[in-house]
């Protein structure tokens, strides 16, 4: 859920399936596929899993209880004889305690062996709960960060949300982890808006008749790594047919590119807009031979830079450069048929193509490199 600012959820009145109000077991919806039981128990896990039950000994290898905790203020230990037992700040005054990173600070942890081996990384925090103890008609709140939008991507932004979160299975885990209860989440990322992503009609179905090199030296660079913001991609286009730069366009002003990547299992479609402002300078620069294009933050599509350059026949060139988790690269050990790689103006149709034929020079999980014919 994105928050461009301040977002509140009405409290009411909800109550998981054990906590129900009855009179009659036909009051109770089902439970583990059996009728529910007005004030009934079930087994909790195990091989009777879900089935009424009175006594232990009716669950094999579980218990005989109710998932989850009653309905209460909070999770707070002590949250009925002490007042103001949720401090003020929104943490639990006598527990529980949860374990998180510091480095990581929506990961749990046991040790400093989950915060990537950074000593005191893993930290003992008060349980956060809400102060007004869950007042029917009162309300809370979750704080996300507005970020201005550049080429449809808000990046760095604060994603925030408020969720219940439901019992888990195992009854000890529910009842230590407060559950079920309200949840607030933050989490740190970029966003990417619907109508920045590849149209359908970005590239052909099929690669198309393009200006091709007039002999090989033509070369494609694809690193799949971990984590994807470590991708990248690198398509030179040597050695070309005549262009001249009247026949490249305006990408300054009016003339969007797309690359246009074509294998067995589908298309990958990056698409370069035309004009557009990165880092406070125009995007793309025009040159006494061609065009330049420079784009750090790599949006809409992970695409960095392109250098196009017109010239006679064996002197014209393209260079488009990708990087970053805006990549839609290819699951690389599927690559072994043709890879034909074009790109294309999206307003005069001209395009600049290059094959690449397995077996390829280099082709593993994490990287292809080749040399075009």
């Amino acid at each position: 859920m994105y928050q461009r600012g301040r977002q509140a959820l009405l409290l009411q009145h909800v109550q998981h399936r054990d906590n129900v109000p009855c009179r009659a077991n036909a009051d109770c919806p089902m439970s583990g596929g059996n009728p529910g039981i007005c004030n009934g128990r079930r087994c909790l896990s195990g091989a009777n899993n879900g089935t009424p039950c009175a006594v232990n000994s009716e669950c094999p290898s579980s218990q005989c209880g109710r998932p989850g905790e009653p309905t209460k203020p909070n999770a707070c230990l002590d949250d009925t004889t002490t007042p103001n037992d949720c401090s003020p700040s929104g943490e639990c005054t006598a527990g529980p305690f949860d374990n998180y990173c510091t480095n990581h600070p929506d990961r749990g942890c046991l040790n400093d062996s989950a915060c990537d081996d950074v000593p005191g990384s893993c930290h003992l925090f008060h349980r956060p709960c809400f102060p007004d103890n869950g007042v029917l008609g009162g309300s809370v709140s979750v704080d996300g960060t507005s970020t201005q939008t550049e080429n449809g991507i808000a990046a760095p932004t604060d994603l925030s949300s408020l969720f219940c979160f439901p019992p888990v299975a195992d009854h000890l885990l529910s009842i230590s982890g407060g559950l079920p209860g309200l949840a607030r989440m933050h989490q740190p990322g970029r966003l990417v808006f619907d109508d920045t992503l590849p149209s359908a009609d970005v590239c052909p179905p099929a690669p198309a008749a393009c200006r091709a090199p007039v002999k090989s030296g033509s070369t494609l660079r694809l690193a799949d790594r971990t984590p994807n913001t470590k991708d990248e991609l690198q398509w030179k286009w040597q050695h070309g047919a005549a262009t001249t730069v009247a026949e490249l366009g305006s990408p300054t002003t009016s003339d969007a590119y797309a690359l246009c990547v074509y294998d067995g299992s589908g298309i990958r479609a990056f698409e370069i807009p035309a004009g557009g402002t990165c880092n406070e300078k125009p995007c793309w620069q025009a040159k006494p031979t061609g065009f330049a294009y420079r784009n750090k933050t790599a949006a809409p599509h992970g695409i960095v830079q392109i250098d196009l350059k017109a010239g006679a026949d064996d002197k014209a060139r393209a260079t488009v450069k990708g990087k970053g988790d805006l990549l839609t690269l290819p699951p690389l050990v599927t690559l072994t048929t043709p890879v034909t790689v074009q790109l294309r103006n999206r307003t005069s149709g001209l395009c600049f193509g290059t094959t690449f034929v397995p077996p390829f020079d280099k082709l593993t999980a994490s990287l292809f490199k080749d040399r075009g014919a």
